[in-house]
Order: C-alpha cells, then structure tokens, then sequence
C-alpha cells in the first residue's frame, strides 16, 4: 500500500510542480488604484451608486478601516431613455466607526427598519422613504438607463469620466412554488424549495434571484443567476437556494447548505436582468467559487463601466412572492 502512495505523491508533486510559475511582483505597489462601481436601478425604486477603489495586492480592509476605500465627492446623474435626468447626491452614512459614502435621490432616509424597502446592498440593510421623496426618480419598465460619473482625483485614483448604460427590461412570473423534504424520516424538517416557470419562447432571458427567509435581509442565492440557454420556451421546475451571505464564513452559515427548514417563512424577489448584468454576477459567482482551487482556471470578472474603472451599474425588472403585501410562503409538510 506505500509504493502505491509514494507514487501517488510523486504524480501529485510533478502536477503542482509543472504548473508553477515565478511571477515578478516588483513595483506592482506602485500601479494607480481604479475606481469600482457598484450600482443600481430597479422598477419601483431610485438609483444608487457606490464608488470604491481598488487596492493593493499586499493591502488589507476590515472593520476598522474600511472608509478608506471609499471615494467620494464625484457628480453623478441617471438618465433614462425617457428623458428623465436623476441627479444623485451623495449621503454619509456611519457604518461602525467609519463613514461611507452612497449616490441616490435626495430625501432617502437609511434605516435598519423591516418595515421599509430593502436595497440590495447587503451592508446598509433598508432604505426608508421620505415624503418629500420624488417619485418620479424610480426605475421604469422596459427603460434604458445611462450612468455617468465625474470623479476627482483622490486617494491614488486619477480624475476620470465613467461611463455605463444598462436596462430595466420587463418582469417575468413563474407558475408555482412548493417544498419536497429531503427526508421522509419525520425528525428530519428539512426541504428544498422549488419554483415552476414557463420560459418566453420569443426572447433570449437573463435572472437573478433574492430570497427572503424569516426576518433576514433578501440575500442572492450562491449562484444567483441563470438563463434560458437550455430552457427556453419550454416549462420547467427550478429549485431555489436560501440566500446566502458570502461575507460569513463561518461553520454555522454551511450547516444544512441550500434547505429550508420546517416553520421557515420564505420570500423570493425573481429579477430579469440584461446580457451584461448577468455576465458580471456570472463571472463574480464563479471566481468566487473558485477560490482556493488549483485547479481551476482563473478568470477575470466581467464590468460594463466605461472610462478606466470597474464593477458594474445594472437594471432589475423585478417581481416578488408572494407580494410584498402579503403573508409569505410558510414551509410546510
């Protein structure tokens, strides 16, 4: 049995060997930061932008000092191919002991609330309406949307122009929703939930989902999205993951990984984006997937911001089930 390990281990060293490369790594300390973009609009909901920069190779952030990557004093307007111009300002919000900066419609009020309408963004939690909110400055339906962003320069990132377009194209249904146990036994009160769609025959569909479980924040699932590359006109069942902060990493958060459990009261927010919003959260999905793998190949993930910066600016057209003035789906056997 020991020849036969050592000669596994000969293979296996030849393998890690034959792939190494020597990589010079001098001066890479010395390369200008980019700005990242990472925004947002919605039917039903104002645009958002947060601006980050990239940092170095041997840099850190955490808790403790996480302002710093955050840029800001930039002007930033949304325009949408019904003429409508979004002017967005930029609001300081205390995050822990630091400060962060995030681009939307005047009269927003950030709260940890339930009661009001998530955003995405997982760090801020809710975002609450204000009277004076103008409700004209919410994403449309089937609505192209221009972003452009003047940034100064600041914090080893150059003054810059950024560019970026996206659409909210139109929402799409699914037929029904349901639970099968994982296990027959009675003392097992997990399942796996599953939705039923009817693809639209006549066009090429790009989604992303969210859900909600209990009173937690609407979270992506760990692969978020999806298309209708092999599905298309066609009626089929999906099955749809809890959502899943990719922030903690922790043992607990991968116990029973991708089931609901029995009492679990569940939301689910179906967004149809474009070609360009999916391949982002594709490419993102898969690095991170890949991370620590030495087998897989690396790859670079996709941005449609224009001018010299990264990330991305994206459109939902989203629906929720059951509506968000509804009691939710409750899991039951």
């Amino acid at each position: 049995m020991k020849k036969y390990f050592f000669f596994l281990s000969i293979i296996a060293t030849l393998v890690f060997t034959a792939c190494e490369r020597n990589y010079d790594l001098s001066g890479i300390t010395s390369l200008k930061d980019k700005p990242v973009v990472e925004g947002y609009i919605e039917n039903g909901l104002p645009p958002y932008v947060f601006i980050t920069k990239t940092f170095s190779l041997f840099g850190s952030v955490d808790a403790t000092n996480v302002e710093k990557i955050y840029l800001h004093n930039a002007q930033v307007t949304v325009t949408g191919s019904d003429g409508k111009v979004i002017n967005l300002v930029e609001y300081p919000i205390k995050f822990g002991n630091n400060t962060i900066y995030i681009y939307t419609v005047a009269g927003l009020d950030f709260t940890g609330d339930t009661n009001y309408i998530q955003i995405p963004f997982q760090g801020l939690g809710m975002v609450g309406i204000k009277p004076s909110f103008d409700i004209s400055a919410v994403g449309k339906l089937n609505t192209t949307y221009k972003l452009l962003i003047n940034l100064p320069a600041a914090n080893n990132v150059e003054a810059m122009e950024l560019t970026a377009e996206t659409k909210i194209l139109n929402t799409s249904s699914f037929d029904s929703m349901w639970v099968i146990r994982r296990n027959p036994v009675p003392s097992d009160s997990f399942a796996r939930l599953y939705i039923r769609r009817t693809d639209d025959a006549s066009t090429k569909d790009f989604y992303r989902y969210f859900t909600q479980k209990n009173n937690e924040l609407f979270l992506p699932g760990y692969n978020s999205t999806f298309n209708d590359e092999f599905t298309n006109g066609q009626t089929y069942d999906f099955p749809v993951s809890p959502g899943f902060n990719k922030n903690d990493t922790s043992r607990e958060s991968f116990k029973n990984f991708g089931y609901y459990k029995f009492g679990d009261s569940v939301r689910l927010k179906l967004s149809v984006i474009d070609n360009d919003v999916f391949d982002f959260w594709q490419t993102a999905d898969d690095a991170y997937s890949n991370i620590g793998n030495p087998f897989a190949s690396p790859s670079n993930v996709k941005s449609n911001i224009k001018g010299g910066g990264l990330g991305l600016w994206s459109g939902y057209a989203s629906v929720y089930y059951p509506d968000l003035s509804k009691k939710p789906f409750v899991v039951k056997f």
